[in-house]
């Protein structure tokens, strides 16, 4: 489960999601491909 405030970046754009929700199972994603947390 992703936690409020971690930041997910697409590996193919660069596109970055930060998590302003926790939900049951989030899926993140982006160009078709699921994204990888962005340790800090």
């Amino acid at each position: 489960m992703a936690k409020v405030g971690k930041i997910f970046k697409c590996m193919t754009c660069g596109n970055q999601v930060v998590v302003i929700k926790a939900g049951k199972n989030p899926k993140v994603g982006c160009c078709g491909k699921p994204m990888k947390e962005r340790r800090i």
